[in-house]
């Protein structure tokens, strides 16, 4: 076991699946050469299964540590577990997401709500609890396990083991990420669409879309029931809601200089589907 601070596996600073960018900052993407002796260690050990405990970032990530981050396909070697702040200031979104990304799918999970990190350990495995508790702002919010990770003796990487929430069949068709000639006024020439691809019709009540990869820009849905087939247009700004758009009232227009990422969130948290843009 590797127990530290700073998240150990590569992460992925630009959010188009095709540009890779490991970054840098306080991580082990700074320090790629010992990361790489580290990694190489571990690869080399076939009845080691290490495992890396980390803290310090405010956020919750599972990843499977590859034996080169380059080659998605290549050997899993080992499993890091990150966990979240249980005193920093900030609830979070509750944004959830069961899996990789394009650009990380070495990612088993995300989250973005303060708790902690509970770990049990038997010689036939590691199982990994992600308590959160529903706020930080007052004393008497709830604390329930979100997910459950384990790792078995003898097999590296992280395997879900507790349910796998439900996850409603919506989908992100189509993204215009600035205004119309960026003029940095028109925030209603700002959308995302979605397309309910199943057979019925979708309460989308308390989800949440966010022009920000949930960081920012997050608009929380009211009393609003999408058909089956249908799509709705959420646009950044102001105006009448009609049963095909809805309008975030958000004042201020998409500042993005590099790629972001559309996320789609049901009242869970849950990630159903997420889409990165370039800015204009």
């Amino acid at each position: 076991m590797l127990a530290q601070q700073v998240p150990f596996s590569a992460t992925d600073e630009n959010l188009n699946p095709d540009v890779e960018n490991f970054g840098a900052g306080d991580k082990w993407d700074s320090y790629r050469a010992d990361r790489d002796t580290v990694r190489d260690f571990m690869a080399q050990q076939s009845d080691l299964n290490p495992v890396v405990i980390t803290g310090d970032v405010h956020r919750n990530y599972v990843y499977n540590i590859k034996a080169d981050f380059l080659n998605p396909d290549s050997a899993t070697v080992g499993t890091e577990y990150v966990g979240t702040s249980i005193t920093s200031s900030g609830d979070g979104s509750g944004i959830t997401d069961y899996g990789g990304t394009e650009n990380e799918p070495w990612r088993r999970f995300y989250n973005d709500n303060r708790g902690y990190v509970r770990c049990t350990l038997t010689p036939e495995r590691w199982q990994t609890d992600y308590r959160v508790v529903s706020a930080v702002t007052y004393p008497d919010a709830s604390v329930s396990t979100i997910a459950s990770f384990a790792t078995e003796a003898g097999n590296p990487g992280a395997t879900l083991v507790s349910e796998h929430p439900e996850e409603e069949p919506i989908e992100i068709t189509e993204i215009q990420a600035n205004a119309p000639g960026n003029d940095g006024t028109n925030s209603n020439g700002e959308f995302a669409t979605l397309q309910n691809t199943g057979d019925s019709a979708i309460d989308m009540s308390g989800f949440i879309l966010s022009f920000e990869g949930g960081s920012g820009q997050n608009y929380t849905f009211g009393e609003f029931t999408l058909g089956a087939g249908k799509t709705v247009t959420i646009r950044n700004g102001s105006g009448e809601n009609t049963d095909s758009t809805v309008y975030t009232g958000l004042s201020s227009v998409l500042n993005n200089g590099s790629p972001d990422l559309v996320v789609i969130a049901n009242n869970e948290g849950v990630i159903l589907d997420q889409e990165s843009y370039q800015a204009i």
